[in-house]
């Protein structure tokens, strides 16, 4: 009998966290049994994450062992005793706070960035974690380290707990990671040289570095020629076990249902959009009275991004909600008409892949992707054959493809099929048989040292 072989997952982010890398994780820990490995997790015991998802967490929770550490002193505490929750206040009170932010604020909250490298790096779950890491490598034996980034300390842990076990460790290096010099205005510089060091190590102290799409992957190896040969790409797609069986959710037949779900990050992202959907709504009465668009994204608590839809009177149409569970995400894209994609433009945009691309892709529903020139998500749908690719700011051809979709919506005469023999590629489970696969391969070569 093979004997199981054990990782240790180092994520700050598992189920039942609402969050991109959560749910990543969690889908590897998911498969890992079926590849010889158990998954055992270390995580946070106090995240400050208001949005949850149990039904996911329940799915997996049979699959994974988990140990958790505390997280002792965080930014997040003194944000929700001394500092407002700027994202979730309505305009007047956003107004008020703005008003009223006096010098002191400004300081005290410059300082405490400056003495906890950013609320983003969790520096308060590390010294626990460490502790816990040791037990749990000598309690259960672990054979390979995993730690997934973001925050990047989870990574200084598996650097850390490597250097004290010799357990061979896998760092992930995730998506843009330090490439984007615009990705926090806020970012201080204690934390920006922080970041660079835990990335340095990980890239360079690793036996593997894994990375989330190819294109990340060939840029580190052009910029990191002597780690070149340790940069591995793993992308995490669709999970295929959420596809079975029709879509339970309620709708008209004759509605035409338009779905976005994820981030928005400016106003600017979304006005093309909504000038596209109300000079279609002018032209076509009919397709105004059938149209339901869904947002479920950061816009239900940040109306200053959301100006665009009342500037162009879509209250009625675009309708904000929340994130949700995962399972009713994947209900509500499988109820709709029409997939919405966006990428905002930025630096390295060309990097840049969005998750949910692939669950929409596996729904076998038609995509509208609004990308900017480059777009990292580009290499990936352009050849699969349910999506049309429109520049995020052509306000036209916006237009006239959401009128198209709609035409051939109602006449049942679909233009795109979708090729599942090139979407399945992306299936969950065989990106944690490529990394099960690595995983064997490190041990050989420990042990072969």
């Amino acid at each position: 009998m093979v004997k199981t072989k054990k990782a240790l997952i180092i994520s700050y982010y598992f189920p039942p966290q609402l969050t991109v890398l959560s749910r990543r994780i969690g889908k590897f820990s998911k498969y890992f049994n079926e590849y010889g490995w158990q998954p055992i997790i270390l995580t946070v015991k106090n995240p400050d994450m208001p949005e949850t998802d149990i039904s996911f967490y329940n799915d997996i929770k049979d699959k994974v062992k988990i140990y958790k550490s505390r997280d002792i002193f965080s930014f997040s505490f003194f944000k929700r005793n001394l500092f407002v929750n700027y994202e979730r206040l309505s305009d007047s009170d956003r107004k008020k706070t703005n008003n009223s932010f006096s010098l002191f604020d400004l300081i005290a909250k410059k300082i405490i960035r400056l003495l906890l490298l950013d609320d983003k790096n969790k520096i308060g779950w590390i010294l626990l974690s460490i502790i816990k890491g040791i037990e749990i490598i000598k309690k259960e034996n672990i054979d390979v380290i995993y730690s997934s980034p973001l925050p990047y300390s989870s990574n200084l842990v598996g650097y850390i707990l490597s250097r004290i076990t010799k357990v061979p460790w896998v760092a992930e290096g995730g998506g843009i990671w330090l490439l984007d010099k615009k990705s926090d205005i806020y970012s201080i510089f204690t934390s920006k040289i922080f970041n660079k060091l835990i990335f340095y190590l990980s890239i360079s102290k690793s036996q593997k570095f894994v990375v989330v799409t190819p294109q990340i992957g060939e840029h580190l190896k052009k910029a990191y020629k002597n780690f070149a040969h340790k940069i591995y790409t793993i992308i995490c797609g669709y999970d295929e076990n959420d596809f079975r069986g029709a879509a339970k959710l309620v709708r008209k037949d004759d509605d035409f249902i338009v779905t976005y779900a994820g981030t928005i990050y400016s106003n600017e992202q979304l006005e093309p959009f909504c000038e596209a959907v109300r000079n279609a709504i002018d032209e076509n009465r009919q397709f105004a009275s059938k149209l339901k668009i869904y947002f479920y994204s950061n816009l239900a608590y940040s109306s200053y991004r959301a100006q665009a839809i009342v500037k162009y009177n879509l209250q009625k149409i675009i309708i904000l909600l929340p994130y949700v569970a995962f399972s009713y995400y994947i209900e509500a894209i499988k109820n709709s008409d029409l997939l919405l994609f966006s990428q905002p433009p930025s630096e390295h945009v060309n990097l840049r892949l969005g998750t949910k691309i692939f669950d929409y892709l596996r729904t076998g529903k038609p995509i509208l992707a609004l990308l900017p020139k480059n777009g990292g998500a580009s290499s990936i749908i352009e050849d699969i054959n349910t999506v049309r690719i429109v520049d995020i700011f052509d306000v036209d051809k916006i237009k006239a493809a959401v009128l198209a979709f709609y035409s051939e919506n109602k006449l049942n005469k679909p233009k795109i099929e979708p090729n599942f023999d090139k979407i399945k590629k992306y299936n969950a489970a065989e990106s944690v048989e490529k990394l099960c696969c690595l995983f064997n391969q490190i041990i050989e070569e420990h042990h072969a040292k």
